[in-house]
């Protein structure tokens, strides 16, 4: 990744990550880390029996949302990057409330806790799964209800602070930087490394990745109180590559030498991925992605990126 904190004159913020265990949350941490740029790790659930640590970093928990504004007030955290979030393939009575104290409860706390210490930016990484082709909340599973109605709490909390306070990510899927996640890409990665045939469920289906660090990057340039601050209040984040799985699978082909073993698919009929109505959303001003789909790619599958 580039130099982004010289870059963006970020090195004087003081960042709280918030979801720090996660992917993306501990790519961050260990991007701010070497670029020597403070930052506090954050966990979202309360406190455990043993110390965690990213990157070195420890994970600060709290018992309170007292304790928490105090901990936000005593780092001095300027920038709030909520990269948290939960989950789950299944919609059981505990999943469900799992959902609504990761996607909903927590994001609100954090932002009320930030408003209370003074935070000058508020960065919320949310997913295109939110909506649909119309614009309007998808009805297809908890997670998306989840995360919709977690994004519009945080409309309402923050609407009367700073203006330029609040700032919607939304992203759709990333991959990079030894992955390891139950998702499409190290799927297939996991197939070809133990040489077992990829089970594909539709091959037709449009998909978009971006990779991990561009998110960061993404992240950091709206992070960045002093030279982003914009109308819009909600960007996506999509590559210029929307492909279908089958060419996704042509293009890992090339990358790993060899033809992919792929079993029967299922169907072959054609997928909406869904994203049309983030084609026309606000994109962030002056982005420029560092990798396309075929570098990434070939940055993963032959584990040139050592960030874990």
């Amino acid at each position: 990744m580039g130099n982004i904190g010289e870059v963006l004159s970020i090195k004087k913020i003081r960042f709280v990550v918030a979801g720090a265990t996660g992917y993306l949350g501990s790519h961050l941490i260990g991007y701010l880390k070497s670029k020597d740029i403070p930052c506090m790790a954050l966990g979202r659930k309360l406190p455990k029996e043993r110390e965690i640590s990213v990157h070195n970093q420890p994970v600060i928990d709290w018992k309170t949302d007292d304790e928490l504004v105090k901990k936000l007030k005593d780092f001095g955290g300027q920038v709030i990057i909520n990269a948290s979030g939960y989950y789950s393939r299944g919609e059981t009575s505990n999943e469900i409330k799992n959902y609504v104290d990761g996607n909903i409860l927590f994001p609100s706390k954090l932002a009320l806790a930030s408003i209370s210490a003074g935070a000058k930016r508020f960065v919320h990484v949310g997913s295109l799964w939110e909506w649909d082709q119309n614009g309007g909340a998808r009805q297809r599973n908890y997670y998306s209800y989840s995360k919709y109605s977690g994004s519009h709490a945080l409309d309402v909390i923050c609407k009367n602070y700073r203006r330029d306070f609040l700032y919607h990510l939304k992203i759709n899927d990333t991959y990079g930087g030894h992955d390891n996640r139950e998702k499409l890409i190290p799927y297939i990665k996991k197939c070809i490394t133990e040489n077992q045939e990829i089970e594909i469920a539709n091959i037709n289906k449009i998909v978009n990745f971006v990779h991990v660090d561009d998110v960061i990057q993404a992240i950091l340039q709206i992070s960045n109180f002093e030279d982003f601050n914009k109308n819009e209040r909600v960007f996506s984040l999509l590559s210029n590559e929307s492909v279908s799985i089958r060419e996704l699978l042509e293009k890992i082909s090339k990358v790993v030498g060899n033809s992919v073993a792929l079993k029967a698919p299922k169907s072959a009929s054609p997928v909406s991925s869904g994203l049309d109505v983030w084609v026309g959303a606000p994109k962030i001003p002056n982005f420029k992605f560092q990798h396309d789909l075929g570098s990434g790619l070939m940055e993963y599958f032959h584990d040139t990126n050592t960030r874990s």
